[in-house]
Protein backbone atom coordinates (compact mmCIF):
# COMPACT_ATOMS: atom_id res chain seq x y z
CA UNK A 1 0.00 0.00 0.00
CA UNK A 2 0.94 3.48 -0.82
CA UNK A 3 1.25 4.33 2.80
CA UNK A 4 3.07 2.04 3.94
CA UNK A 5 5.69 2.74 1.80
CA UNK A 6 5.54 6.87 3.16
CA UNK A 7 4.20 7.76 -0.32
CA UNK A 8 1.12 9.08 1.72
CA UNK A 9 0.09 10.36 5.21
CA UNK A 10 -2.82 9.42 7.27
CA UNK A 11 -4.33 11.89 8.90
CA UNK A 12 -7.40 9.72 10.07
CA UNK A 13 -8.38 6.86 8.91
CA UNK A 14 -10.05 7.76 6.07
CA UNK A 15 -8.66 10.73 4.61
CA UNK A 16 -4.78 10.38 3.50
CA UNK A 17 -2.20 13.07 2.06
CA UNK A 18 0.30 13.70 -0.05
CA UNK A 19 3.41 14.16 2.50
CA UNK A 20 3.97 17.64 0.22
CA UNK A 21 0.66 18.38 1.11
CA UNK A 22 1.32 17.74 4.96
CA UNK A 23 4.47 19.99 4.81
CA UNK A 24 2.92 22.72 2.78
CA UNK A 25 -0.20 22.61 5.27
CA UNK A 26 2.91 23.29 8.01
CA UNK A 27 4.86 26.06 6.62
CA UNK A 28 1.17 27.72 5.94
CA UNK A 29 0.89 27.28 9.79
CA UNK A 30 4.24 29.27 10.64
CA UNK A 31 3.10 32.06 8.72
CA UNK A 32 -0.55 31.79 10.16
CA UNK A 33 1.25 31.98 13.74
CA UNK A 34 3.54 34.20 12.64
CA UNK A 35 0.99 36.85 12.03
CA UNK A 36 -1.57 35.51 15.15
CA UNK A 37 -0.60 34.26 18.17
CA UNK A 38 -3.52 31.55 18.42
CA UNK A 39 -5.41 30.57 15.72
CA UNK A 40 -8.86 29.24 15.08
CA UNK A 41 -9.65 25.81 13.51
CA UNK A 42 -11.77 28.01 10.93
CA UNK A 43 -8.70 31.05 10.16
CA UNK A 44 -6.26 27.71 9.45
CA UNK A 45 -9.19 26.33 7.13
CA UNK A 46 -9.33 29.65 5.21
CA UNK A 47 -5.21 29.49 5.18
CA UNK A 48 -5.50 26.24 3.98
CA UNK A 49 -7.81 26.89 1.23
CA UNK A 50 -9.62 23.51 2.12
CA UNK A 51 -13.16 22.62 3.57
CA UNK A 52 -14.30 22.04 7.37
CA UNK A 53 -14.21 18.37 6.15
CA UNK A 54 -10.41 18.43 5.33
CA UNK A 55 -9.46 20.82 7.81
CA UNK A 56 -10.94 19.32 11.03
CA UNK A 57 -8.84 16.00 10.79
CA UNK A 58 -5.88 17.99 9.84
CA UNK A 59 -5.67 19.96 12.26
CA UNK A 60 -6.38 17.20 14.81
CA UNK A 61 -3.44 15.20 13.10
CA UNK A 62 -1.00 18.41 13.68
CA UNK A 63 -1.93 18.49 17.36
CA UNK A 64 -0.97 14.92 17.87
CA UNK A 65 2.34 15.20 15.97
CA UNK A 66 2.61 18.37 17.95
CA UNK A 67 2.52 21.42 15.24
CA UNK A 68 0.02 23.03 16.62
CA UNK A 69 -1.38 22.45 20.65
CA UNK A 70 -5.03 22.85 20.82
CA UNK A 71 -6.49 25.00 24.09
CA UNK A 72 -9.75 25.09 24.32
CA UNK A 73 -11.33 26.78 20.59
CA UNK A 74 -8.11 27.76 20.02
CA UNK A 75 -4.71 26.17 18.43
CA UNK A 76 -0.83 27.55 19.35
CA UNK A 77 2.50 26.57 17.72
CA UNK A 78 2.94 23.08 19.26
CA UNK A 79 7.29 22.48 20.12
CA UNK A 80 7.64 21.21 16.42
CA UNK A 81 6.50 23.57 14.58
CA UNK A 82 9.34 24.93 12.57
CA UNK A 83 10.81 21.12 11.84
CA UNK A 84 10.17 20.24 8.88
CA UNK A 85 7.79 17.31 8.20
CA UNK A 86 9.15 13.93 6.37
Amino acid sequence: MRWEKGLVVAVSDELHFDPAAIEQGRSICVDVFADEGEVTMSQLREAWGISRKFAVPLCEYYDAVEITVRQGDVRVPGPKLTTALG
